[in-house]
């Protein structure tokens, strides 16, 4: 068997003037996911998950807040039978700073769209029970970094 390993970054992405996260819902399956992405050669995991956060919400105004952990998980490849796939995500939290955006459904590309959700609906609506952990996380610390 082929083992592939992948470094990855994203993270929670939270609007403090609306209180809504935003997650990736694919159209293949209709899951939803938090944005991330690989990272470029020379390339730290913070400015990754900036850069694939952006690129997957087409929200340019981000700002790392604060660190939600790390994820490693291992997964057999649908399409490539025989090949091993190890992935190590690296999230953050970030704020949208700036200009308010437009949180209505909006279609990232064809594979996927981004929905903007209240932390509470965006846990029920997570896939992973990882990715949940980092949601509730991320949304304890919103709540202390408010009170």
């Amino acid at each position: 068997m082929i083992s592939r390993y992948h470094l990855c970054a994203g993270g929670v992405l939270y609007d403090p003037a609306t209180k809504k996260v935003a997650l990736i819902r694919f159209a293949n399956d209709n899951h939803h996911a938090l944005p991330k992405g690989h990272l470029n050669p020379g390339e730290t995991p913070q400015q990754a998950a900036v850069r694939e956060v952006a690129e997957e919400t087409g929200c340019t105004n981000i700002k790392i807040v604060g660190e939600l952990g790390v994820l490693k998980f291992e997964y057999d490849h649908r399409m490539h039978t025989g090949e091993r796939h190890h992935k190590t995500v690296h999230h953050y939290l970030m704020h949208l700073i700036g200009p308010e955006v437009d949180h209505t459904l909006r279609d990232a590309d064809e594979t996927h769209q981004v929905v903007w959700l209240d932390f509470d609906e965006a846990i029920q609506k997570i896939q992973y029970d990882n990715a949940r952990e980092l949601l509730v996380k991320a949304k304890a610390m919103v709540g202390s970094s408010t009170n």
